[in-house]
């Protein structure tokens, strides 16, 4: 979930659940998840999220928009898998190869990573972008996007020894068992 308090001067707010439900992270900030009052330390349902107290996800008389995303076989996958610092890095299985990529460590101060598809499109030359700059792309190759998931090829950021969280979104998306094609 990423909330954004449009008339107000104010951050965008995430949750993952691998965070809990007591934390949360800024798709703006590199900082690490920090404990507010963001989610009323309850845990969303399939279609109800609760807010707390805190001004950026429930600002007193605030409009706010809500993106709320959840895994959809064949079409998104959304995790969190463990960093291994090594130039050998993670595989990620999504089920799909993927168009774009969102990661970011929920264990310390980092950036949320953006990877393609669509720029260079193959592997290993898969630029990142940062979600909190306004930086220029960084041409370091970082991942190879593979047809069931991503494997990371950088011993650092976003590979260290680490909890990252991560979406994904299908190239090609597809249909599994009981899931109509999209």
């Amino acid at each position: 979930i990423i909330v954004k308090p449009i008339d107000a001067a104010e951050g965008w707010p995430m949750y993952h659940i691998a965070m809990g439900n007591t934390k949360g992270a800024h798709v703006d900030l590199t900082a690490a998840p920090f404990t507010f009052a963001y989610w009323n330390n309850t845990s969303p349902t399939s279609s109800v999220f609760s807010l707390g107290s805190h001004v950026a996800t429930n600002g007193s008389g605030d409009n706010i928009i809500a993106y709320c995303f959840a895994e959809v076989p064949g079409y998104s996958s959304i995790g969190s898998y463990e960093g291994n610092g090594s130039a050998d890095g993670s595989f990620v299985f999504t089920g799909f190869r993927s168009s774009f990529i969102m990661c970011k460590s929920i264990d310390s101060t980092s950036d949320w990573f953006i990877y393609d598809s669509k720029r260079l499109g193959y592997n290993v030359d898969n630029n990142s972008l940062f979600a909190n700059t306004n930086g220029a792309e960084l041409t370091a190759d970082n991942i190879d996007i593979l047809s069931n998931g991503f494997k990371m090829r950088i011993a650092s950021d976003p590979n260290v020894a680490e909890t990252f969280i991560y979406m994904a979104f299908a190239e090609n998306p597809f249909g599994g068992e009981d899931t109509a094609p999209v």
